[in-house]
């Protein structure tokens, strides 16, 4: 029971209390951006959900050893996707966009936020692989892409209000609802739920436009369900993860995520859902 309450209620207090304190520190540092109507907000908010998911997944792996391990391999990860992120919220340009246009950067010799974003990346995702598979090649290729296409995928969706912590909790209650169907729950699946909660508790500040959760938070947020999918899924399906997320970032390199949204009834709906 203690584990719950840690789990589910200390992250959605903890992130609704701390949440515009830290927007009232981004405005006063000058880390504010314009949205998609042109207003000046405060980007990089995300931290408040990585600072209460994680101090409440710390404190429920000091008192329930199962997930203490893995615990340790998530927060590593999502701790280092979002130092990447938040250095792209406060000193990242927007004269080169796409995964594509960065990596271009880097065979170039010129480094930029995002290609820095790519770099660091893919050396976190490739060293969670390795202390999860170790010695499988195959496992490891997988286990990478899964995590850093996973941490880029979620950075695509944030371009309006509320969409990335939409996709974030879908996503979420997919692998918590797959793990449960199987003969015997994977504990790993309780490293997620921290997340979930602040998640919830982030999404009326960012649907009302009051703040950005930024790369910070969609990095972060990424790293979780990479990292996640890693623990809970076979491989069978994980490979096929991989396989749609390699499609989805051709496809965006091509076209607009927001006009195929746009598009499509159901998915419009789902993305305007709350936003004010």
């Amino acid at each position: 029971m203690m584990v719950f309450l840690i789990m589910l209620l200390l992250p959605f207090i903890l992130t609704k209390i701390i949440t515009p304190k830290i927007a009232d520190l981004l405005i006063s540092g000058g880390a504010v951006r314009k949205n998609y109507l042109g207003l000046q907000i405060p980007t990089a908010a995300g931290l408040a959900i990585v600072i209460a998911g994680s101090l409440s997944l710390v404190l429920a792996a000091a008192i329930y050893d199962p997930i203490k391990l893995h615990a340790l391999l998530v927060l590593s990860a999502l701790l280092g996707m979002c130092l990447l992120g938040l250095l792209d919220d406060l000193i990242g340009t927007r004269d080169v966009t796409g995964l594509k246009g960065h990596l271009r950067l880097l065979l170039e010799g010129k480094l930029s936020t995002g290609g820095l974003k790519a770099l660091g990346g893919g050396i976190i995702a490739l060293a969670f692989s390795f202390f999860i598979s170790p010695g499988n090649l195959g496992e490891i290729v997988i286990n990478t892409l899964v995590i850093a296409l996973f941490t880029n995928a979620v950075n695509l969706t944030d371009l309006r209000p509320g969409r990335a912590g939409k996709v974030f909790l879908i996503l979420s209650i997919l692998l918590v609802g797959y793990s449960y169907t199987r003969e015997v729950a994977n504990p790993d699946v309780w490293l997620i739920l921290p997340f979930i909660s602040s998640v919830l508790a982030f999404l009326s500040y960012d649907l009302s436009g009051q703040v950005m959760m930024g790369d910070t938070g969609s990095n972060s947020l990424g790293a979780v369900l990479g990292t996640m999918s890693v623990l809970l899924l076979p491989f069978g399906i994980r490979a096929s993860v991989a396989v749609l997320l390699i499609l989805l970032h051709i496809y965006t390199e091509k076209y607009s995520l927001t006009e195929t949204i746009e598009k499509i009834r159901f998915l419009r709906y789902l993305d305007e859902w709350g936003r004010t």
